[in-house]
This record gives structure tokens, C-alpha cells and sequence, in this order.
């Protein structure tokens, strides 16, 4: 962090300087957010220039001043209260390091110059707050190639933020305020080490899990993720709890240090690991998933939620979601129908409609069955074969439960209105609404191919 926060980070709660003896997790207040935005030219922006520019994206601007103090490499500084905005945000100017490049995922992307915003988050509302600065730093500097979330360390690209945040009514997927780094030993050999970095910002505990085998990796992830989500509009339980996920779906949150102790030596994430690390310090306010009993008589172990992760990864359990996270993920989806479309008629354009054994374009339908108050709808996923403006002819993958007279392998037409969620699979990752950065570029390669 260049600068201390300005006064008026108290206002917010669980605000710098907030007491982490009252967190059960050990929480020293909200970490601050901060964007690094690629100048698009070798002259560095005079603070007039940029101060201008935030101005006029967000309909008002209120200069509070300067900060003392920062690194010495910082041109300049100003503290400002944007129109609407309920807590004041740093920017500064600096000369530019190396970034991840978004086309690659790696280091590779250095510019001569940067703007730094820097701000908290509301926790009561984090997911609206980042998507309001996300938007403000797109608006105030259209020509940016590159903007880097330094509390995530992703990188964007003016298309990922494209795909992230579609409309101005669409809040971005709760998920895209952190990210999950996966940590394994030389060769890929054994378990790794899940964990994410993004979450203290939200006013919660980072999340983990420890000795996961390498085929669990993706349900691992999405299981971070789903608890992530939770607990953006829960509160978190205190170390020791239990967590139900649905009707028989428990897991336990423990502290890191509670579970290092019994890891087998040279595991990834062991203490050794967790200090000045790439990605920062791994210590603090952790919270690992684990199952919800431990193993052992004379010794507790705890260990990866090993019967929680099986049955989501046999598709035999039901993950009960927030209303906000399922009414948020079935808009995003609809409202990035059209680029999923485009996306779909420009790969099968590339191949001369020659279809692509390794690379699926997935809708999730929900179809309704029942009556009167027992009216309901059953979610499936089907293929897409082709769209058509708001339609799309698709064939359905599985076995329906409730609604009657379609049958696997069906095809159908199936409607945009009717859409909850979206995927596609590739060789190079999978890809979702709100996860979608990368997406055009891995099918222009996999159209080679």
C-alpha cells in the first residue's frame, strides 16, 4: 500500500484501525482495494490531466487534497471523493512494473507509466462496490490496455471487463472478487494447496484447503468458491464451525494454524510456505475448508472435505445458493447471451464448421413441470448445435427427473429467457459468465488446431 488510508476509512465497518481481538478469525480490519491502470503513453499524466478524467466518469469530484509520505517513485497524489461515493479513494501516479499479461495469465506486460486507485470496499456490499470502481477506472480511462487489481493479483483487459460487467444493472459474479492460486511441489507430483487472495478486502477471512489430489482441483475450486460467495452475504462462523452447504453437505472452517501442524513434511502450504511467497504472506486470517469431523483418536487431523467434493464431483449433491447469488448468475448469463453467440459463430466460422471434438458450448435450461403452487422449474445442461438471435438449437446431455416428454440426446429449441447459467469447455480451461477472460483468444487458437 503507497499511503495510509485517508481519515474517513473509520466511517465504513470493521474500518482500519477496527479492533481484530472482536473478530473470532483474528481480522485486522478491511484490507484496502487497489487497481494499477496501464497509462497508454510514454508521457507520465499530470495530476490535472487524470483528476479531469476521473471527474467528468464520475459526474463529480471532490479534491480533498494530498497525502504526505509514500514511496518515493510516486509522482504525484490527490485525495478525492468521487459523486456518490461514501468513503474518499488515493490516486497517484508511478512509474510502471511488471504485469500479468491477460492474453497469457503470466508476467509480460511492463508500461512506462501508471495510475493507481486505491479505496475500501463496502462490506456490506462488496460485490456492488468493486463492480462501481471497476466501472470508474473503465470510464475514466477508455484507452487503458491493461487493468491490474493488485489485491487479486489479476490482470484485465478491456475485453475481460467487457464480459464482467455487461450492463450497468449487472453486478459482476461474486467470485471475480478474489482469485484461487493452486500451489503443488515440482513435476506436479502429490496433493496441492488451494487458497485465495482477495477476500480480506470483503471483510472476511481468506479461504484454503490443504492436501487436495490434483484430479479434485476444479471441485475444490468451485467449492471455495461457492463458500466465498456465502459469505459475502453471511456471516462467517467462528474457527471450529460448521458449515452446511446443503441438506446433507457439512464442512468445517479451522484455522491455518490448527492445520499445518499435523501436514506431512514438503506439503504445499506447510509453514515453510508461507512467508514473502510470490503472492504475498499467507498467515493472518485464514480459513481452511475442511471435512467436518477430523481423523484420529489420540491426535485430531484435519484433512480436505474428501466425501463433500466426491459427491460434487458425481453430480449427486445439491448446493443450496443465495437467492441474491442464483438471480445473479442467471442475469449475467442472459445478459451475455449475445457475446456467447458471436463467440460460438466465430469458432465454428474459424473451422469451416467442422466440429471440434474437445470443445463444448454448454447452456444450463430451466424447463418447468408441475402445477399451481407446485410449479417449479428443472435446470439441465444442453449443447449448443446453433443460435439463432434469441434461440438456440441445443441437444440435451442428461436424463430429465421431473419434466416429462423430452428424453437424453433430445434436441430443441430453447429460449435466452429460459437461461440460468452458461459454459464452455475447452482444452485450455473452462469458461463461464463473469469468468470469461481469455475466452476469445483460447478459441482463436483452438480453431488451429
Amino acid at each position: 500500500m503507497p499511503f495510509p488510508q485517508p481519515d474517513d476509512a473509520t466511517n465504513l465497518p470493521n474500518g482500519d484501525g477496527a479492533d481484530a481481538t472482536a473478530d473470532p478469525w483474528g481480522l485486522h480490519g478491511i484490507e484496502p482495494t487497489r487497481l494499477i491502470i496501464a497509462w497508454p503513453d510514454d508521457q507520465p499524466p499530470t495530476r490535472t490531466e487524470v483528476m479531469s478524467l476521473f471527474e467528468a466518469a464520475a459526474g463529480g469530484l471532490n479534491d480533498q487534497g494530498e497525502l504526505e509520505g509514500g514511496s518515493p517513485d510516486v509522482l504525484w497524489n490527490a485525495v478525492v471523493r468521487p459523486a456518490g461515493a461514501e468513503i474518499s479513494q488515493i490516486l497517484w501516479c508511478e512509474p510502471g512494473k511488471m504485469m500479468i499479461d491477460p492474453a497469457t495469465g503470466a508476467p509480460g506486460y511492463r508500461p512506462t507509466w501508471v495510475v493507481g486507485v486505491e479505496t475500501l470496499l463496502d462490506p456490506d456490499d462488496a460485490v456492488a462496490s468493486y463492480a462501481r470502481l471497476l466501472r470508474l477506472a473503465m470510464n475514466a480511462m477508455p484507452d487503458a490496455p491493461v487493468i491490474y487489481d493488485a489485491s487479486s493479483f489479476r490482470s484485465f483487459s478491456r475485453e475481460d471487463l467487457a464480459w464482467m460487467l455487461p450492463s450497468i444493472d449487472l453486478e459482476p459474479v461474486a467470485d471475480s472478487l478474489w482469485c484461487i492460486h493452486v500451489v503443488g511441489r515440482e513435476k506436479g507430483e502429490g496433493p496441492v494447496w488451494l487458497h485465495t487472495h482477495g477476500l480480506w478486502r470483503c471483510g472476511r477471512p481468506e479461504l484454503e484447503m490443504l492436501e487436495v489430489p490434483t484430479e479434485f482441483i476444479g471441485t475444490a475450486a468451485e467449492m471455495i468458491n461457492l463458500v466465498g460467495e456465502r459469505w459475502l452475504d453471511e456471516a462467517p462462523p467462528a474457527p471450529g464451525g460448521i458449515m452446511p452447504l446443503g441438506d446433507t453437505l457439512n464442512i468445517s472452517l479451522q484455522r491455518w494454524q490448527d492445520c499445518v501442524e499435523t501436514l506431512p513434511p514438503g506439503s504445499p502450504g506447510e509453514k515453510a510456505d508461507r512467508a514473502d511467497g510470490e503472492d504475498g504472506d499467507h498467515v493472518g486470517a485464514r480459513a481452511v475448508i475442511c471435512d467436518a469431523r477430523p481423523r484420529g483418536v489420540f491426535r485430531k487431523v484435519w484433512t480436505w472435505p474428501e466425501q463433500v467434493i466426491r459427491a460434487l464431483e458425481e453430480g449427486s449433491a445439491v448446493v443450496a445458493r443465495t437467492e441474491r447469488a442464483t438471480r445473479r448468475s442467471e442475469q449475467i448469463a442472459r445478459a451475455t447471451w449475445p457475446e456467447l453467440a458471436m463467440a460460438h459463430a466465430d469458432f465454428r466460422r474459424a473451422r469451416k464448421g467442422v466440429h471440434h471434438p474437445d470443445v463444448h458450448f454448454l447452456l444450463k435450461i430451466g424447463l418447468p413441470y408441475g402445477e399451481g403452487e407446485d410449479a417449479s422449474r428443472e435446470h439441465m445442461w444442453f449443447e449448443v448445435e446453433r443460435f439463432e438471435g434469441d434461440r438456440a438449437e441445443a441437444r440435451l446431455l442428461n436424463r430429465p427427473h421431473f419434466v416429462e416428454g423430452l428424453s437424453e440426446g433430445d434436441v430443441r429449441s430453447v429460449e435466452r429467457s429460459q437461461l440460468s447459467d452458461w459454459s464452455v469447455f475447452s482444452p485450455e480451461g473452462r469458461f463461464e459468465p463473469g469468468r470469461s477472460a481469455g475466452l476469445r483468444e483460447a478459441l482463436e487458437r483452438l480453431a488451429r488446431t
